[in-house]
């Protein structure tokens, strides 16, 4: 049995344990039926949103009713554990199964320029280390990553060089950039590996739209075969910003 089925079984995410299965030695007809009913798999993760924040978990003074009908209709966790209370560590373990100091990801990631970013500054998950979606293209899968990435904003450690077929998205938090700090660069927006643009203050108001409209293109795109989707939402963390057509609802 392929190691990997230990790594991944230990995600406390309904729709991942599927992954484990693909990843055991089975014979070729377990195989083909295992992939006659292998599931498209959309995760979403939304930075800095605590377990209160939703309406099905008793959020006060805002409504979140698209989240409670996804709720309504499958598994509410209500006793569940993180391996991090932070952001790098915590995408590292949901992405390898593996314990984010295991990976060399005990801390949060940071662009150069502050003093104190130091190595922070020049890592990122290890290429070498097997993530969800380099175990899905050998099924088949189309794969897409939209949004905060943060497992390293230099090249080598880009979603679309750790096994994701497309990306678009910050490489790193939404409040490094420089009107919050002055020691940070440029914020920068990336499609593949490649910078297109650096986003200013008022842009971010953009972000949630963008990435939502990338990920319904993927989903159009790729709706007769077998997709796997990471969509991780910049907002709610600060600073947060929200498009006029949502403002005040």
């Amino acid at each position: 049995m392929n190691s990997n089925y230990f790594r991944f079984k230990g995600l406390g995410l309904a729709g991942l344990g599927m992954v484990s299965a693909f990843t055991t030695g089975c014979n070729s007809k377990a195989e083909k039926e295992q992939e006659s009913v292998s599931p498209n798999i959309i995760v979403i993760l939304t930075d800095d949103q605590g377990y209160a924040d939703l309406g099905c978990y008793g959020a006060k003074g805002f409504e979140t009713p698209n989240l409670d009908s996804l709720a309504s209709q499958g598994i509410r966790f209500t006793d569940f554990y993180v391996a991090a209370t932070n952001s790098s560590p915590s995408r590292a373990a949901l992405l390898t199964g593996c314990y984010p100091a295991r990976v060399g990801m005990p801390s949060v990631l940071a662009p150069e320029g502050p003093e104190w970013a130091g190595e922070r500054a020049k890592t990122g998950l290890n290429p070498k280390e097997i993530i969800i979606p380099e175990i899905l293209n050998q099924k088949g899968y189309k794969t897409a990553c939209f949004g905060k990435w943060h497992l390293g904003h230099h090249k080598k450690h880009l979603p679309v060089n750790q096994g994701f077929d497309e990306y678009f998205g910050l490489p790193y938090s939404n409040d490094m950039w420089p009107q919050n700090k002055s020691c940070y660069p440029p914020l920068p927006l990336i499609e593949g590996d490649s910078v297109i643009d650096t986003i200013s203050g008022e842009e971010q108001a953009n972000l949630t739209t963008w990435y939502t409209e990338k990920s319904i293109d993927f989903i159009e795109r790729n709706k007769d075969g077998r997709f796997f989707l990471y969509l991780a939402h910049s907002m709610p963390h600060v600073p947060r910003y929200v498009s006029d057509k949502f403002k005040g609802k």
